[in-house]
């Protein structure tokens, strides 16, 4: 999963140790959890990040979600 960054410095980072730890059905949502993304601000401002990209692999295929749309900022920090 990609998270993206905006603010003073715009980035795209990548979430590493996302993993399902349930059985995933045909046509269901895939719940990740446990990742993490290291961002540092070395400027200051207002910081947003947002969800991008997903991408997903099963025992039979990569799967890959791209919005459609820009998805809305999940959280903001303010670095001074």
């Amino acid at each position: 999963m990609t998270v993206l960054v905006d603010g003073p410095v715009k980035q795209e980072l990548v979430a590493v140790g996302l993993h399902n730890a349930n059985v995933v059905f045909a046509g269901k949502n895939v719940l990740l959890t446990g990742g993490h993304a290291e961002f540092v601000a070395e400027e200051p401002g207002v910081y947003t990040f947002a969800p991008g990209e997903i991408a997903v692999t099963t025992s039979d295929y990569p799967l890959k979600s791209v919005p459609k749309n820009e998805n809305p900022a999940d959280s903001t920090t303010t670095v001074v």
